[in-house]
């Protein structure tokens, strides 16, 4: 077959209309035009011939074919061809791919047939603008349908390969069945279907695989936070549990479910230890606050030792408890200490040695209740010595409201001083005058 991309590409539109021949005879072949340019065809084995005559007749005449004249010569052959047909040839033999054996299996259909026919049958009328037109519509889609192939084919190994990284467990089988349906689809020549398939399939898988490296990085996470822990002396039995549960989890293919035990663990353990150590440094604190103390904190005291004991049974929240109310405890009862003793120190104060107030202030009880307050506070009754400082303090405040003149006289005022005289120093203008109406009532009478 003659290379239809040999010789010069020239053309004569004259020439064109001017030759009008059959197909003729050039030593031992026949040569003809057709869609796909000029053709020779083999006679056999030369014993018909040679043709003098008609091979000197083939050399005088050109043969033409659509676009294309072939000149027969006694040294060669000189092709011309139109650049518009050598451009639509050129389109039409780029669309015939879909029949060759040596390109990818695209599935030709009736609709591609009908297309490539249109194509040829528009050279043939030499239409070469709508010839190289359909033609590139049809090159067009088979591109087209190549790479549609071509990203099933990628579609379907990337598949492949995400199943194989995946563990072995109960659910693996559901993806070799969604690849046995894109392989399946595949087969069909539906290439979209096959990568829609594929790519569905993928995404839950790389959620899957993200699950699974989540899972693995926290369980390995709360093995060693474990193992940290355990070192330093905590108890964490509820981790370790956590632990066991996402393995078991983890193992069963079950990962999202694995994670959330992990990072649940994890949680725990942080927790856990936390509390421990808030524990631990409430325990340590308020023992020594114990320990430095001079007031009688025995109810804290016995806090602490429950507290200790809490801790080493690992009951770290209990242990936690116990010590915030020890030191709730201790500072109520420093307080009430402190309280207790400004208390008597300010009823003592008050005495100024006054003899007609203090002997006031006793009928309310100043004195008795000033050494209840000692005693009391001696006896490490902080609240009941708080109260009788209290009492004295204002028993004298009562007394002094009596005796003083500045304050003013009363009745219980006129009969002290009618009692015992000696004990105001300067009474009042108005409870002199009261008794001298008293004494002026009385004679009267």
């Amino acid at each position: 077959m003659l290379d239809l991309y040999n010789g010069e590409e020239l053309w004569s539109s004259e020439v064109d209309k001017s030759i009008r021949t059959p197909p003729t005879i050039h030593l031992d072949s026949i040569l003809v035009g057709t869609v796909a340019g000029i053709k020779s065809f083999d006679l056999g084995d030369g014993s018909n011939g040679p043709y003098d005559d008609i091979d000197l007749i083939a050399r005088q005449r050109p043969i033409v074919g659509p676009e294309t004249v072939l000149v027969v010569t006694s040294d060669d052959l000189q092709l011309f061809q139109s650049p518009e047909s050598v451009e639509a040839k050129s389109q039409i033999a780029d669309s015939r791919r879909p029949f060759e054996d040596d390109n990818p299996p695209v599935r030709v259909d009736e609709t591609v047939i009908r297309t490539y026919q249109s194509a040829a049958d528009a050279f043939l009328e030499r239409s070469f603008t709508r010839a190289k037109s359909i033609a590139r519509d049809l090159n067009a889609i088979y591109d087209e349908r190549v790479s549609s192939m071509e990203e099933a084919v990628e579609r379907i190994e990337a598949l492949e390969t995400q199943i194989e990284k995946l563990p072995e467990y109960r659910t693996k089988s559901r993806w070799r069945r969604a690849l046995q349906r894109a392989e399946d689809h595949f087969e069909s020549g539906n290439y979209e279907r096959t990568v829609e398939t594929a790519e569905d399939a993928l995404d839950e898988i790389e959620e899957v695989v993200h699950s699974i490296e989540r899972a693995s990085t926290a369980i390995s996470e709360l093995e060693s936070q474990i193992e940290q822990v355990q070192r330093e002396g905590y108890e964490v039995s509820e981790g370790e549990q956590q632990l066991r549960d996402a393995r078991e989890q983890y193992d069963d293919g079950n990962y999202k479910d694995a994670l959330e035990k992990a990072e649940a663990g994890i949680d725990v353990v942080a927790d856990r230890v936390y509390t421990a150590k808030n524990a631990r440094d409430a325990i340590d604190k308020v023992n020594d606050q114990v320990q430095s103390t001079e007031y009688d904190v025995s109810t804290a005291r016995e806090l602490v030792r429950d507290a200790e004991s809490a801790y080493e049974a690992n009951e770290y929240e209990d242990a936690l408890r116990t010590a915030e109310l020890a030191a709730e405890d201790l500072e109520e009862t420093n307080e009430l200490a402190e309280s207790a003793w400004a208390a008597i120190e300010a009823a003592e104060e008050l005495d100024t040695r006054h003899t007609g107030i203090r002997y006031a202030a006793d009928q309310f009880g100043y004195t008795e209740r000033l050494e209840a307050a000692h005693r009391a506070y001696d006896d490490d009754e902080y609240g009941a010595s708080l109260r009788s400082a209290e009492g004295a303090k204002q028993a004298y405040q009562t007394g002094q409201w009596l005796v003083d003149g500045s304050i003013g006289g009363t009745m219980s005022a006129v009969v002290l001083y009618s009692v015992r005289p000696d004990l105001f120093e300067r009474p009042a203008r108005r409870v002199r005058n009261a008794i001298s109406d008293l004494d002026t009532r009385g004679s009267d009478d």
